[in-house]
């Protein structure tokens, strides 16, 4: 059954000669295996027999069969050439074979016997070639714009070099390169492998696609550099010698096996979608590397993202680290982990994306750290950004003391421990809940840090530094759980010392009595009930500022460019009007009421009028009289008050 296999795979491959290469005047064949030149070796057919050539064959003839050790002993140039499975090509070395290519062929080379290439094989435009038996490459092979070359059988570059130049190679066997071999495709090529070996100080240098369908294995000291795609659906083995590295330019796309020594990501992008182990080297990336299936760093080696570079954890596995984990760049973790006995260090300029619900805590079985507690460092310089997509806390591992704070989170972030940002606060989304804890932006008066808002809030107490002579808007963006209590201060006079200014929305009654008010005519006998905000200071002298406050969903707002703004001074047992009105801003469900020339800070509550803004808080009445009468079963009530005019009536409260 073993021969029956054998015999009709080789009809089914001689088929495509018989098909391709039909017998006519002019074809050549060999008498014997010899050289090339040598007419003798040499029989062609007369278009009736078969007779002895008078000269040895080139382009311009028919189809040439070899069936015997053929050296082209010469510069030849040819087509249509068939080797049988008995024949054999080889090209001595400073010698070049041209293929040409013929249009009416199917293939220009079909080779079921030997290619052994120790000069220069150069493949013209658009030439086909099969070679179904195992080939050595000692010298040049060159595959120019449009050539296809076909691989089935086992194909070996041994101390050669190729170079492939907008063509294509179908390797589905085993491909090779040893003995300081040499392998380069441009970016217009296409490279489809089976099983590829890299040794013996070879060099693969790719700027195309590559597609490995088998396994990989690299044994070489020089570098192997991918600029196209590389899409690995075998085993892959890297074992460079000395500090050579796989260099990836391009995409490489890990769905196997993957075990690797130095691996430099410098512009490109891996995505391990299988398994990647690296045990031997180091890993730098420089560029981006995506886990979606797991990553295993083994013990003493160390994985370093450069700045600029991406460790992307987002898909859904974990990392284990058991050498050394340096991050310059950014890692982003999602709601995978890392874990392992490794150390993990951050530097100056890197930047942690924490993404799960524990954040980072000092333990190692939750959070997205749980590497060696012991062997953690974090960088002042780190920024830490918060990123999941449900309600996260920061973790007891978060230094109390950071240099840049991002929050990211669409939903809440919880502060586990106090937190001072010394540079900058940058607000995308969600909500901050201070907890109680101090939440500060800034180093001191000299250096007030930047606070960058795209959205979200701080939920409780934020504190910010204020720099001497500053005359600029700060803003803090504080809600509650479910609206806006967004402030702005904004000095129009400087300070003559900076400080610090804490500002905290309270949503309790603020209790204003006494009254009416009045302010440039303006009756004032409502005020909202659903809160007000608590700003001190300290060390700040001199200045003097104006203030926004955003209301969102205070109920009874008619006339936002009405509300006013009353002040409760730090010490002083009633709210009053102090500075001048400002016009407020915004709509009926989300105004904002503002106020000028303000000297001091204490409390702020929102107030209004019973006829242009109903807020739902009353100011209490001073009653001067009451009396009652009775008259036909009807009671009368008549009272009078201190303040106000044509009273229609008053809430009497326990």
């Amino acid at each position: 059954m073993k021969h029956l296999t054998k015999i009709i795979i080789t009809l089914i491959l001689i088929t495509p000669l018989v098909n391709g290469f039909s017998q006519s005047n002019g074809d050549f064949r060999t008498k014997w295996g010899d050289n090339w030149t040598n007419v003798n070796s040499w029989e062609m057919f007369n278009g009736t027999q078969w007779i002895n050539a008078n000269r040895y064959p080139t382009s311009n003839d028919g189809v040439i069969t070899i069936t015997g050790w053929t050296i082209v002993n010469d510069n030849i140039t040819a087509d249509q050439i068939v080797v049988t499975n008995n024949g054999a090509i080889e090209i001595k070395a400073g010698k070049t074979l041209t293929l040409n290519h013929e249009v009416s062929s199917t293939y220009d080379l079909l080779c079921e016997g030997f290619l052994q290439v120790k000069g220069n094989f150069i493949m013209s435009q658009n030439t086909k070639v099969i070679i179904s038996k195992t080939s050595w490459i000692t010298g040049a092979f060159t595959m120019n714009q449009g050539s296809i070359l076909t691989l089935p059988a086992e194909f070996s570059i041994e101390g050669g070099n190729m170079n492939v130049n907008n063509a294509t190679i179908n390797s589905t066997y085993i491909f090779n390169l040893w003995k300081s071999s040499t392998f380069n495709a441009n970016s217009g090529s296409t490279i489809n492998f089976k099983d590829l070996t890299i040794g013996d100080n070879s060099e693969f240098i790719s700027e195309t696609n590559i597609n490995l369908s088998g396994a990989f294995k690299y044994y070489s000291s020089k570098d192997f550099s991918i600029t196209g795609d590389f899409v690995n659906n075998g085993g892959f083995t890297y074992y460079g010698a000395n500090s050579s590295e796989l260099e990836i330019y391009g995409t490489f796309t890990n769905n196997a096996n993957f075990v690797c020594g130095n691996l430099a990501i410098i512009n490109g992008t891996f995505t391990n979608n299988s398994y990647a182990k690296f045990d031997t080297k180091n890993v730098e990336v420089y560029g981006e590397y995506y886990n979606k299936n797991k990553t295993e760093m083994v013990s003493g080696k160390n994985f370093i993202i450069k700045q600029g570079g991406l460790l992307d954890l987002t898909g859904g596995t974990n990392f284990y680290n058991g050498g050394t984990m340096n991050v310059y760049g950014t890692l982003n973790f999602g709601n995978s982990y890392m874990d392992g006995w490794g150390a993990f260090k951050t530097f100056n300029g890197s930047t942690l994306k924490i993404g799960s619900p524990d954040g980072i805590q000092h333990n190692t079985t939750t959070g997205n750290l749980r590497t060696d507690i012991w062997s953690r460092t974090f960088n002042d310089g780190t920024t830490f950004e918060y990123n999941g997509t449900t309600p996260q806390i920061t973790g007891d591992e978060l230094p109390s003391t950071i240099d840049k704070f991002v929050m990211s989170n669409l939903s809440t972030l919880t502060l586990t421990n106090n937190l001072s940002v010394r540079d900058e606060m940058t607000f995308n989304s969600g909500k901050v809940i201070t907890n109680g804890k101090n939440f500060i932006l800034g180093r001191d008066q000299n250096n007030p840090g930047n606070l960058f808002y795209n959205g979200g809030f701080v939920v409780g107490k934020l504190s910010r530094w204020v720099k001497k002579g500053q005359r600029a808007m700060v803003l803090y963006p504080l809600a509650t759980l479910t609206q806006s209590r967004m402030v702005t201060v904004d000095f129009s006079t400087e300070p003559t010392a900076g400080g610090t200014i804490v500002v905290e929305f309270i949503s309790n009654d603020p209790g204003i009595n006494g009254g009416p008010y009045f302010d440039s005519g303006y009756e004032i006998n409502r005020y909202a009930a659903e809160g007000y905000w608590n700003i001190t200071q300290s060390g700040i002298t001199g200045g003097s500022y104006s203030i926004s406050l955003n209301a969102e969903g205070f109920a009874g707002v008619q006339n936002p460019s009405e509300l006013r703004i009353m002040q409760k001074l730090t010490g002083q047992p009633e709210f009053t009007l102090t500075g001048t009105h400002i016009e407020g801003s915004g709509t009926i469900s989300n105004p904002t009421a503002k106020r000028g020339g303000m000297t001091s800070f204490g409390m702020y509550a929102i107030a209004g009028n019973s006829s242009r803004n109903p807020l739902n808080g009353a100011l209490p009445v001073e009653l001067i009289s009451f009396t009652s009468s009775v008259k036909d079963n009807e009671v009368t009530l008549n009272w009078s008050t201190a303040w106000e005019i044509n009273n229609s009536g008053f809430e009497i409260y326990r």
